[in-house]
């Protein structure tokens, strides 16, 4: 059976969708590892207190709720600082689950902290030491076409001994 224009496009145009698809599937990541000296291990107990809610917002102006979502709490590094960098430029993803859209080093995440989103929408981490932290929830939905999209909400804080900070996070 000879195969007909129609039919070599149609396949080209399949071709072409699913590489698209591919491609936006690839998790961010750095080309190099954490820097040792950069973490110390466990974040140290503190006085201070970070608070706050987390959502996205569509293209189209809809709110998205981060319910039930992990907020990360790391410390400002030159490896955080690049990745979280990465991701803003990366925009938003197909993917339902967070871990589909970075690969962090192992260093980063013995020293992060989590909380998730309650109900109400709002987080809260407790007892931590001064210092300057990124706060970072990827928030996902299904879009009416029936696909999954998201993204990284992500923010910058500084916290001083003994403050409370409620932030918005979207």
């Amino acid at each position: 059976m000879k195969p007909n224009s129609k039919s070599s496009i149609f396949g080209l145009f399949i071709f072409v969708a699913m590489a698209g698809l591919l491609a936006s599937c690839s998790a961010i990541k750095l080309d190099h590892p954490a820097p040792l000296g950069e973490y110390s291990g466990d974040l140290k107990s503190g006085s201070a207190i970070l608070t706050g809610e987390a959502f996205a917002m569509s293209k189209a102006g809809d709110v998205h709720y981060a319910w039930g979502c992990l907020i990360h709490l790391d410390p400002v590094t030159s490896y955080s600082t690049e990745l979280f960098q990465k991701l803003r430029r990366a925009g938003d993803f197909r993917e339902q689950k967070e871990a589909d859209t970075v690969e962090v080093d192992p260093l980063m995440l013995h020293s992060r902290r989590n909380a998730r989103v309650s109900s109400m929408g709002r987080f809260e981490f407790r007892k931590l030491p001064a210092g300057d932290y990124y706060v970072s929830c990827y928030i996902s939905w299904i879009k009416p076409g029936g696909y999954w999209t998201g993204g990284w909400a992500i923010s910058k804080v500084r916290l001083t001994e003994g403050e409370t900070k409620d932030i918005i996070l979207r």
